[in-house]
């Protein structure tokens, strides 16, 4: 058996934590033995799915094997290995680079530690399935099975507890990847046909269809796009178009409106205080259109506005997707500082970090695209993994931007230490 005709291609930004651990996907696969039809393997490094609740996912593991080839995998619940026959592959990998002690596992649940705090790997890795189901449901109108996975590559697959689990080690093998897979995808021995089982991701029966949704999906992710941009359906559209709020007419019937529309507005007018609220609303619309002025909800103060005119640099522990930040000044090795940059109608050109040593690393921005129309701001934020060989000590940030139609610049500096 040959792997030569096995397409296997690898995207992101080199250097990084992640794309480490897609190399070493990578040749873990070329080590497997596969037909020499075997199909394309596209490994994509820290996608940002903008939008989704779940917005950067390590790794998104996207496979197509047109003729299929088959394994004996041993199975949940399965004394026997079985033959189990794989058409195609998409999974999301959570890397997850902590040393033995700040790693610990129970029965179904993975937990790293960051700083004093556990925080399960488990439940972020579960997050990314519906993030990635829902953005291929959204765009391309179909939904796909989507496993999921966590890499230890400072672990051993001895440091895994012995039941049924979904992890990855240092020392995993290809023939581990695809137990893990069926072991996501909860695939058991009773639903074998002719003594084999199927491993589809998309579905569908017919070759022809499955083959033309893998190009969609790479159509989607793109050959050197690392975010993919989702806008939701706006909040008037989902209210009108839901289903949902036919059956809790209660609201309307107040005012008899399933049976005569009309007979709200007659109501209305015969009662004083609609007339004022049917004044007000007019009034209101009027001044509306004289004075330009944009209405604002209370919420949207002028303090918001006037923060968000202020450009700011800062490094958190983690960004929300709604750009919040969680600031921080001080970063533990194997961590991760996340930089993020707030401004009006400006956005990052140029950004560096110099270590206390004085080497320099290149940031990659990303534009969140969720800052509200009256913030009349973007969020941009950038990922700096901070190795186990970092050099302890101060690290200072700059960042020069650009006004949007302008060629006009500033700098922005900041700082964070590492801590041994």
């Amino acid at each position: 058996m040959s792997t030569d005709a096995l397409s296997i291609s690898v995207y992101g930004s080199p250097g990084t934590t992640e794309y480490q651990a897609a190399i070493w996907l990578r040749d873990m696969i070329k080590r497997g033995t596969l037909p020499v039809d075997s199909g394309t393997v596209s490994i994509h490094t820290d996608v940002y799915f903008s939008g989704q609740k779940r917005e950067q996912i390590d790794i998104l593991l996207h496979a197509h094997f047109p003729s299929g080839f088959s394994r004996k995998v041993r199975l949940l619940y399965s004394l026997e290995p079985v033959d189990v026959t794989f058409l195609d592959i998409i999974a999301v990998i959570e890397v997850k680079a902590h040393s033995g002690e700040k790693v610990r596992f129970s029965s179904v649940n993975a937990e790293v530690l960051y700083r004093d705090d556990w925080k399960s790997a488990s439940a972020q890795s579960n997050a990314q399935i519906h993030s990635v189901k829902q953005l291929i449901r959204h765009q391309l109108k179909w939904t796909p099975y989507v496993c999921n996975l966590i890499y230890f590559p400072n672990l051993q697959k001895a440091d895994f507890p012995s039941s049924p689990n979904n992890y990855l080690a240092l020392d995993s093998t290809f023939d581990d990847l695809l137990e893990k897979l069926c072991i996501a995808k909860r695939l058991v021995t009773s639903g074998a046909r002719s003594g084999s089982l199927r491993f589809c991701c998309v579905s569908a029966q017919l070759a022809e269809t499955i083959a033309e949704r893998h190009k969609q999906l790479e159509s989607l992710l793109g050959n050197h796009k690392h975010e993919v941009r989702y806008q939701p359906p706006s909040a008037v559209r989902n209210w009108a178009s839901s289903t949902r709020y036919r059956g809790r007419p209660s609201f309307f019937r107040t005012f008899n409106f399933r049976r005569r529309r009309s007979s709200i507005f007659f109501k209305l007018l015969s009662n004083p205080i609609g007339k004022a609220m049917i004044f007000l609303l007019i009034a209101g619309g009027v001044v509306h259109l004289l004075t330009g002025t944009e209405f604002r909800r209370e919420s949207d103060s002028t303090i918001a506005v006037s923060s968000a005119s202020a450009p700011k640099l800062a490094t958190c522990d983690f960004v929300t997707p709604g750009c919040g930040c969680d600031a921080s000044t001080r970063f533990r090795k194997g961590t991760i500082a996340y930089v993020r940059f707030f401004g009006a109608h400006q956005k990052p050109v140029s950004e560096v970090i110099r270590d206390p040593q004085g080497r320099v690393s290149t940031l990659t921005f990303h534009d969140l695209h969720l800052s509200p129309k009256y913030f009349d701001g973007s969020c941009f934020v950038a990922k700096y993994v901070i190795g186990r060989q970092a050099v302890p000590g101060p690290y200072s940030v700059q960042v020069t931007s650009q006004l949007d139609g302008s060629r006009s610049q500033g700098v922005f500096s900041g700082a964070f230490e590492v801590m041994h």
